[in-house]
């Protein structure tokens, strides 16, 4: 796989998240570099449902382009040396903590697979880096 772009967005389990990736405008920039897209699971943006959409609204594109930078960091990183990481910094200049005893970073469970590509690498999260729920839920409710 080139990289972790094209990874997320085609892969069975973090395809919703590749898609909202692809809109952002780090897409280009992911995808023809060395970065670490912290990816959850569809499983888990399941879960959130209607509020994807909302988020997929043009005048909501900046929303989307802050949450995408929160979950996207400048390679290196390794889940299986996620101790030698105590800090991730993510493209939107975010420090967040990792906890590799915990599985979390930035708060956030992570599992323990990464896919590496050509050009970066997906992690596989459990849980999202601050989603704005409520915000969202704001503004969905104002666009009935």
């Amino acid at each position: 796989m080139s990289s972790a772009l094209r990874f997320a967005e085609t892969n069975e389990f973090t395809s919703v998240w590749g898609a909202l990736l692809r809109q952002s405008k780090w897409a280009k920039m992911v995808h023809h570099d060395h970065y670490v897209v912290l990816c959850p699971t569809n499983d888990r943006l399941q879960e959130i449902g209607q509020l994807l959409k909302v988020l997929q609204l043009p005048e909501n594109k900046d929303l989307l382009d802050e949450i995408m930078a929160n979950h996207v960091v400048k390679a290196p990183f390794f889940v299986e040396k996620a101790a030698d990481f105590p800090e991730l910094v993510t493209i939107s200049g975010r420090t967040l903590k990792v906890d590799a005893g915990q599985h979390r970073i930035g708060g956030a469970l992570y599992k323990d697979v990464q896919i590496n590509t050509e050009k970066g690498s997906v992690v596989h999260m459990v849980e999202l880096i601050d989603f704005p729920k409520a915000k969202l839920e704001k503004l969905a409710k104002n666009q009935k």
